[in-house]
């Protein structure tokens, strides 16, 4: 990941952050960050895509690859959390859903990440942050 400094404001050149992006997020990011990277000089596009999809995965990173050039960090920051319950109550549907999203969808991000960003396969290298929660230890209420 490139840093440089200017005015003692931490500029980075390109991170990928891959979050679960509801309608909500995608607005809450162009509201709150887009036009901020903009004005100081960077591209920002939002892009919504189920990370559970690997479909909409492999074409997020397409999208990316067309309008901002080569991914150089991923921020892996997807997951969904249910209401809590009894194991015993648990369903297949539920489990399914779950590590989709939390296992699936962010195993499915590194792979395209490490297509891109690894020097076995002519990238530059680059670094991968997979986010836990404190629901992991807590649970949902």
């Amino acid at each position: 990941m490139r840093k440089t400094h200017n005015n003692n404001l931490m500029n980075v050149q390109f991170i990928l952050i891959i979050s679960l992006i509801a309608f909500r997020s995608v607005l809450l990011f162009r509201l709150l960050f887009k036009e901020n990277i903009e004005q100081q000089g960077g591209k920002a596009i939002a892009l919504a895509a189920d990370v559970a999809s690997e479909t909409d995965v492999v074409n997020l990173f397409n999208t990316i690859d067309r309008q901002l050039g080569t991914v150089t960090a991923l921020v892996n920051n997807a997951g969904i959390l249910e209401q809590q319950m009894r194991v015993e109550n648990i369903d297949a549907s539920r489990l399914h859903r779950i590590f989709a999203t939390n296992i699936i969808g962010s195993f499915l991000c590194v792979r395209e990440a490490i297509k891109r960003m690894s020097t076995k396969h002519g990238g530059a290298g680059g670094a991968i942050v997979n986010v836990s929660s404190v629901a992991s230890r807590l649970g949902s209420q």
